[in-house]
């Protein structure tokens, strides 16, 4: 569901003049883990750390018809252009930052007609209310002129219709969003979260944004029906019992249904 603050994009659409105007972002090869290449525009380096795991991951996993990926916090597009050019997957992506949405656009723009079709990417935050934020942004032609850029976030179980998702549907979700995994899991509601397969985000202990980041290891086992596994020092997963959390905060847990 779209709202008066913001809409899907139609890769049709031009960039607006005042978009290109501020934004700025730079085209080079980018190089998926088994060697497929496609033009991205980006800011940082053009690199989807885990790719290779997400792919591995999607394979290995049992999703119904059409599966997707969902990505929360695409940032410049990276892993996006990953799971397109290795899977399959029909691709949702949520990025809330005005610039990065410049930079996603200007990528899947330039891609052919039958891979734009797999993304749709929402250019809002997820969160567990609807909000505004608003912050001044440097435009790229003057570090001296600044504009005001607004963010919106809203519940994903408001964007998405939960009962036109069939189960298992969303085969793997990325869930990097720097410490709000907490707002956005309770933001995704309890039907939603029945149509995940499997899960990767971050372990991060902030008590400044989450009361006890470990309740949302809780409600992911005990109320979503996962078993969790967390990166270890030596790059590897390891089981996580029940009350446990992992020894490493900033580490990647891997969430799968238990059933």
């Amino acid at each position: 569901a779209e709202s008066n603050s913001w809409k899907v994009v139609n890769w049709e659409d031009p960039i607006s003049t005042e978009d290109e105007s501020m934004f700025d972002c730079e085209w080079e090869s980018f190089v998926s883990s088994s060697g497929k290449q496609a033009a991205i525009c980006a800011t940082q380096i053009s690199k989807c750390a885990d790719g290779k795991y997400f792919s591995d991951v999607w394979y290995q996993r049992e999703g119904g018809n059409a599966p997707y990926y969902l990505e929360i916090g695409a940032q410049h597009g990276a892993c996006l252009l990953e799971m397109l050019l290795e899977t399959d997957a029909m691709i949702l992506a949520f990025e809330p930052h005005p610039k990065n949405v410049y930079s996603i656009r200007k990528t899947i723009s330039a891609l052919p007609k039958a891979l734009q079709n797999r993304v749709t990417l929402f250019p809002i935050g997820l969160a567990d209310e609807a909000m505004k934020d608003t912050f001044s942004y440097n435009t790229k032609s003057s570090l001296r002129e600044t504009s005001q850029l607004s963010i919106y976030a809203e519940r994903l179980d408001s964007i998405l219709d939960t009962d036109m998702i069939p189960p298992k549907t969303l085969k793997l979700v990325n869930l990097d969003v720097q410490g709000f995994e907490c707002k956005i899991l309770e933001g995704m509601g309890d039907k939603m979260a029945d149509k995940i397969v499997s899960m990767q985000l971050k372990w991060e202990d902030n008590g400044q944004i989450c009361d006890d980041n470990k309740d949302y290891l809780f409600k992911l086992r005990n109320k979503f029906g996962f078993d969790m596994w967390g990166k270890n020092e030596n790059s590897g997963y390891i089981y996580l019992a029940q009350g446990e959390k992992p020894a490493l905060n900033g580490v990647d847990i891997f969430a799968s249904r238990n059933e």
